[in-house]
């Protein structure tokens, strides 16, 4: 969720952001990410926060996002 957070609060692009991951994390993928972000549609509790967040808000960004990826790396 935090992703979400930083997205729609900070001046970042998913692009930045992203970039800055996989400097950290090398094996990171379009890919692996893209799956592993598809599980948000079993998020059914959200944690604590000291912001509210809409469920359907978070589930719609992710899944978004998680085609965005996928057709990022579909070959042509």
């Amino acid at each position: 969720m935090w992703v979400y957070t930083i997205m729609t609060k900070a001046q970042l692009s998913f692009d930045e952001l992203f970039t800055f991951a996989k400097q950290k994390d090398s094996g990171l993928s379009e890919f692996y990410l893209a799956q592993s972000i598809t599980t948000v549609d079993n998020l059914t509790i959200l944690p604590s926060m000291k912001t509210a967040l809409d469920r359907q808000k978070i589930v719609s960004y992710y899944q978004n996002l998680s085609r965005e990826l996928l057709l990022r790396i579909k070959p042509k």
